[in-house]
């Protein structure tokens, strides 16, 4: 008599469409109904509702859990299907908390498991505390004691840049040398710091040394957008393997270097692939316009030797990047060392700082790749080298 029939037809209606409920409606035909328990085999990385929604009544269940006062409580389910072995469900499968709490899975959606990640969970150890309180003590300890002043302080191998880290890093180079073979293109990246993307956000009287911060997040993007390029865009063809690093220079800006093993079928292989990747001369300005102001502004090496004895790349008179180089017709193939490239006697001349240069002084690139990130980027193939 204290039943709210109203109630109830809402909640029947409810559970019309569970599919877990349908199972029910068969309870009658099971012999021996007090000797049953529930449940419905699942696996969590299957489909949770295998077995759940029957087509046509199939199943036949009752649910009684830790009824036996001798034993554990068990927080598990059992459904016996016609004809079949018992099947059971455990507290940890996805169909366990719509089968015991129906109303609040009303659709029969799957409930928790375990391989549910974790969102914004307590950190109960407080670790974060622990680490930034032993933090603050090195650091007062170092600012007050001096009993390690003058010590040897050896750097583990997990400290970047350190000796060990380094050794590691080598060696786990020289394993993929192995197992793939000698690299077949030196590309190296240095940051323009007047990229847009670091101009528009310098305050007035700002220049780019005043943000480091922002010239290395801006060169990060730029680097990971061209690692993108030639990894997973496959611009020189298919990587099989890579190895790159990223170097500070003293006046802050950062530069890549990268080391790219192809693939048989991508390999540079006559004077003919290696004109048809990098280039060493100085575009038309009639034709290429863009490039040529590119190649201009960041590709070109110099003056140096003779134009300019103190430039600082002069080491006992010569030049250490061996810059001019000799002008050739065609590109030859270098024994021991990168190629020749192409750098034809074409009569154009530059004026740079002072001095008239041609195709002698042009660093080798990449057309793409210089008018995609308006910065320097040598392309050297490097597949002759033997060492």
């Amino acid at each position: 008599p204290n039943l709210r029939l109203d109630l109830i037809r809402k909640i029947l209606a409810i559970l019309e469409h569970n599919p877990y409920a349908q199972v029910f409606k068969s309870l009658g035909v099971v012999p021996n109904l007090d000797e049953y328990r529930i449940s419905l085999n699942t696996d969590i990385k299957l489909d949770q509702r295998r077995y759940n929604a029957p087509t046509t009544s199939q199943v036949a269940a009752i649910w009684v859990e830790g009824s036996d006062p001798q034993k554990t409580f068990d927080r598990s389910v059992i459904v016996y299907g016609k004809g079949e072995r018992p099947l059971y469900i455990r507290a940890y499968y996805g169909c366990y908390d719509p089968l015991s709490y129906p109303l609040f899975f009303p659709r029969g959606e799957i409930g928790w498991n375990r391989l549910m990640p974790y969102i914004g969970a307590a950190d109960d150890t407080n670790q974060d505390s622990v680490d930034d309180t032993g933090l603050v003590d090195t650091v007062i300890a170092g600012e007050s004691r001096g009993d390690r002043i003058g010590k040897r302080i050896v750097l583990p191998r997990t400290f970047p840049g350190g000796d060990r880290d380094m050794q590691r890093r080598f060696l786990d180079a020289m394993a993929i040398v192995q197992r793939w073979g000698k690299p077949d293109y030196f590309v190296t990246m240095t940051c323009n710091p007047y990229w847009e993307e670091i101009t528009i956000e310098l305050l007035p009287g700002q220049l780019p040394q005043d943000r480091p911060d922002l010239v290395a997040r801006v060169y990060r993007a730029k680097q990971r957008s061209m690692m993108d390029l030639l990894i997973k865009g496959k611009h020189f063809g298919e990587v099989a393997a890579y190895v790159h690093l990223t170097e500070f220079q003293k006046r802050g800006l950062p530069h890549e270097h990268i080391l790219l093993i192809m693939k048989a079928k991508s390999k540079l292989r006559t004077p003919d692939d290696y004109d048809r990747v990098i280039s060493a001369e100085i575009p038309d300005k009639n034709k290429y316009p863009v490039l040529h102001d590119l190649v201009v502004k960041h590709m070109l090496h110099g003056p140096c030797g003779a134009l300019k004895k103190s430039c600082p790349c002069m080491i006992d008179g010569q030049c250490r990047f061996h810059y001019p180089r000799d002008l050739c017709d065609a590109t030859l193939q270098g024994k021991d060392s990168y190629p020749i490239y192409r750098r034809r006697d074409d009569g154009v001349r530059v004026r740079i700082r002072g001095a008239d240069l041609d195709n002698r002084w042009v660093v080798p690139y990449n057309p793409f790749l210089l008018m995609t990130y308006n910065c320097h980027i040598n392309v050297e193939a490097c597949s002759s080298i033997k060492a």
